[in-house]
């Protein structure tokens, strides 16, 4: 449920409430769904105070601000025992009607206008919070529908793009360690919890009433030897009609005699595949392309001389 806090049509709004939801995945993950293994907390609270509140809260903004930020930061508390896991940040604007190639950010109840936000992660509070004068040392905070925008040759602004790259990604690590993100510093170790501040870029947005949710997963990697029968695409766009990242291949199981089944994130079967070709494009077992999110695929697989089962997720982008 998104708040709506409150009316003035003497100035320009901006109301922006970020529902924060905490997910724990597995990708290219453990032999085994164990989510007993990991934990993942999501809160924020008061930039003035510390106190917990239940959304992040731009308020009302005055025409001709360009930057602002809220009254508000994010504090992530996570374990894993994974020997290589990470975290990343999102948006999901499945409402975005405004046309273009990204969608991350807020949005207006119609799904029309956008207004961009960025994001810092930090080791510890940030007495005061955190300024934004400038983009500099800022992420761009992606949506899981963002599309390479073809205008820039020199970029890929896809969720694709930036979640294979790690561009998403908040934090990594290992057993007992985790390395933050480059924004704004590199080279930074830290301990859980950590800390995420937010800017929105709101100067050429429209009035109006803005709202998302911001989702942070955690995903665990693939210990060696079973990591060779998963399949390279973590993420894929059937519906794009591209001829990219349209399918993903299980090619490590050629010759093998298996049966992969794919699941929802709820646990119902979606699809099974029986037999080579090993591969999947993103359908249901009725031939219709799933709805963008994160399905689970499971199948047991000859390692090293012993049958072990085998799980991961595959992200649908639509």
């Amino acid at each position: 449920m998104v708040e709506q806090i409150f009316k003035n049509s003497l100035a320009k709004k901006l109301f922006l409430v970020s529902l924060l939801l905490a997910n724990l995945l597995i990708i290219d993950g453990v032999s085994t769904i164990c989510y007993g293994q990991a934990t993942l907390s999501v809160q924020a609270r008061n930039v003035s105070d510390n106190s917990g509140v239940p959304s992040i809260d731009f308020g009302q903004v005055n025409p001709g601000t360009k930057l602002v930020i809220p009254g508000q930061y994010i504090e992530i508390d996570y374990q894993s025992d994974q020997s290589l896991w990470f975290i990343d940040i999102y948006t999901d604007n499945t409402n975005w009607k405004g046309g273009g190639c990204q969608r991350g950010g807020l949005v207006t109840d119609d799904g029309k206008q956008r207004a961009p936000l960025m994001w810092r992660v930090y080791d510890g509070v940030q007495p005061g919070g955190v300024p934004f004068n400038a983009t500099t040392d800022w992420a761009w905070l992606k949506d899981k529908s963002d599309l390479d925008d073809p205008d820039t040759t020199q970029y890929d602004e896809s969720w694709v793009r930036g979640f294979n790259d790690g561009y998403v990604n908040i934090c990594y690590g290992g057993a007992g360690y985790t390395n933050l993100a480059d924004f704004p510093s590199k080279g930074r170790l830290a301990n859980s919890p950590i800390y995420v501040y937010l800017g929105g870029l709101l100067g050429s947005a429209p009035d109006g009433e803005y709202s998302t949710v911001i989702s942070f997963d955690l995903y665990h990697l693939a210990p060696m030897g079973i990591s060779e029968y998963r399949p390279k695409e973590r993420i894929i766009t059937p519906a794009y009609s591209d001829g990219k990242n349209d399918v993903a291949y299980f090619s490590g199981l050629t010759g093998q005699i298996t049966t992969i089944i794919i699941y929802d994130i709820t646990g119902k079967k979606i699809r099974t595949i029986e037999g080579e070709p090993y591969e999947w494009d993103g359908r249901d077992d009725d031939g219709k392309i799933v709805e963008s999110g994160v399905y689970i695929y499971q199948f047991k697989a000859d390692v090293n001389g012993k049958q072990q089962l085998v799980s991961g997720t595959i992200a649908v982008a639509k």
